[in-house]
């Protein structure tokens, strides 16, 4: 079965991380590269992510970017009952925005 990703905002390259509902995907990247999701404690009542990884690296924010992604390699998502309110939980965790330029009449 194929699958897309996509970025929440076209023209932003860069990618919000969810609470997975799977337990594990490889995406084939058009580059030859392989990026793997694995999520831990997977299972329905587990919704919220404890911890994530990239690469063996923390990553304390709800986001990567395009560049990350193409690099290929693996995300390790650690799920819980409830939530770990100190995960990316940051000014600089949210993901950034994009503003439009103020119209005036």
């Amino acid at each position: 079965m194929t699958r897309k990703v996509y970025p929440v905002t076209p023209g932003l390259p860069m990618y919000v991380i969810g609470s997975p509902v799977f337990k594990d995907a490889t995406l084939h990247l058009g580059n030859g590269k392989i990026f793997i999701m694995e999520c831990q404690n997977y299972a329905p009542e587990n919704k919220f992510i404890q911890s994530v990884t990239l690469n063996g690296n923390v990553l304390n924010k709800s986001w990567f970017s395009h560049e990350q992604l193409m690099e290929g390699g693996k995300m390790i998502f650690v799920m819980g009952r409830k939530p770990n309110k100190q995960w990316a939980s940051g000014a600089g965790d949210i993901p950034p925005s994009f503003e439009m330029p103020s119209f005036k009449l």
